[in-house]
């Protein structure tokens, strides 16, 4: 499936998490994560297309290192008016965008941008602080942001290459198994390699 169309940071390769508030930013990974069954609030599963974004905190750094911080969210692939990713996308670009307007994510790869970042605790289950993308929007007028130590890529089902997995994407939160893990183990599991969408689903 093409990323074309009209965050949690992890328990793996890093733990250390920035500070909320707003940070400058840019957006260093887009990924198809393909179509994964889910369902909400007891409602029968139904296949939802997953996009992971990766972003670089250009201004602060993992303690006692020259290393910036990475953090990631993960949206459901979808531009309708109510679809938390196109909300994202009109506050970074400020403005609301027309019906048929033609999105295509992966040139939204090594833009410059202002994330806010916010923490939540999850005290049932192991009192972790996560720190979470809560919105994305754009830069002042003057406004330097650094470039990113980490080199800025996208990719999708429909490339004739393999996820070059790197180290320094984030694990991303795996809704049917209820756990973090490597990006590319949520690949894997996608249903377009796994026999496909159901039809009657679609």
């Amino acid at each position: 499936m093409s990323l074309k169309g009209k965050v949690k940071t992890s328990k793996g390769p890093q733990t250390e998490i920035p500070t909320s508030g707003n940070h400058s930013a840019v957006i260093v990974a887009v990924i198809d994560l393909g179509t994964h069954m889910e369902s909400y609030k007891g409602e029968a599963p139904y296949p939802t297309h997953k996009v992971l974004f990766v972003w670089e905190i250009t201004d602060e750094q993992l303690s006692g290192t020259t290393n910036n911080h990475i953090i990631s969210r993960q949206f459901t692939l979808s531009f309708s008016r109510k679809a938390a990713l196109l909300k994202m996308l009109q506050t970074w670009k400020g403005t609301t965008l027309p019906d048929d307007f033609e999105i295509d994510l992966a040139i939204l790869i090594g833009k410059k941008c202002t994330v806010s970042i916010v923490h939540t605790e999850k005290k049932k289950e192991d009192d972790r602080v996560y720190a979470n993308v809560d919105a994305m929007s754009g830069l002042k007028k003057g406004e330097v942001v650094p470039d990113p130590q980490h080199k800025p890529f996208s990719w999708d089902l429909d490339d004739d290459t393999e996820y070059p997995a790197p180290d320094w994407v984030p694990w991303t939160w795996d809704k049917r198994r209820q756990i973090f893990g490597p990006v590319e183990e949520m690949i894997a599991a996608c249903l377009e390699l796994n026999g496909g969408i159901p039809e009657e689903e679609t």
